[in-house]
């Protein structure tokens, strides 16, 4: 059995339950994630990234351009290879699924919590808490505008979604675009080392040794 414990750093409180072990099946697939987690972080997007600086500016004249420092095409299509395996819906690994499986094998609300807030950043909604740019109604900080541009521009050829990115780009030129969609990849970056940290610590204490989850 797992043996968890919750602690709320706010009121002091602690609560103790047990949730049995992943059935070997899952278990398996949930392996199998965290395996991909470790190629993932191993790409120079990753190693390189305390060097990365994501800026954009907007001068009087309402150009906008990119003065940051970002990862060069040829580190984001090796990321983006990479990432494919939690991004492809269709894959036993997609960071979605393996997220909703976990969440429903434990059925704990402090653990829902967790997941819906590593779901968050994922998805890139997290970041429109923070801050949002919107382009004639379009979110460009947003899953369904990543989805797009990774559709169209790298993963695919797609013309319909192409339109989507380039009705953005008369306002919000692709210069700009980019910094943004690297942001989203590090919030996905975040999302998947989250995840993959909370599975290697269940396999860890799969002995019976509690697992303790400190809650703001």
């Amino acid at each position: 059995m797992f043996r968890f414990l919750i602690q709320n750093k706010a009121t002091g409180e602690q609560r103790k339950f047990e949730r049995p072990l992943f059935p070997q099946e899952l278990r398996s697939q949930l392996a199998e994630f965290v395996e991909h987690a470790n190629v993932l972080n191993e790409c120079s997007f990753v190693r390189n990234w305390p060097q990365k600086k994501i800026s954009i500016h907007m001068a009087n004249d309402g150009q906008i351009s990119n003065t940051g420092v970002l990862p060069s095409d040829e580190e984001i299509a090796a990321f983006l290879h990479r990432l494919r395996p939690f991004y492809l819906k269709n894959e036993p690994t997609n960071f979605n699924r393996i997220a909703n499986l976990v969440s429903n094998h434990l059925n704990d609300p402090a653990i829902a919590d967790c997941i819906r807030h590593w779901k968050r950043h994922y998805s890139g909604r997290a970041s429109q808490e923070v801050f949002q740019i919107a382009v004639g109604g379009k979110i460009v900080n947003s899953e369904e505008f990543f989805d797009h541009y990774v559709n169209s521009l790298e993963y695919h050829h797609d013309k319909v979604r192409r339109q989507h990115v380039e009705a953005v780009a008369e306002h919000f030129p692709f210069e700009a675009q980019k910094p943004i969609i690297v942001l989203l990849l590090s919030m996905r970056l975040n999302a998947i080392n989250k995840l993959t940290s909370f599975l290697l610590t269940s396999f860890d204490r799969e002995d019976g040794r509690p697992l303790t989850l400190r809650m703001a």
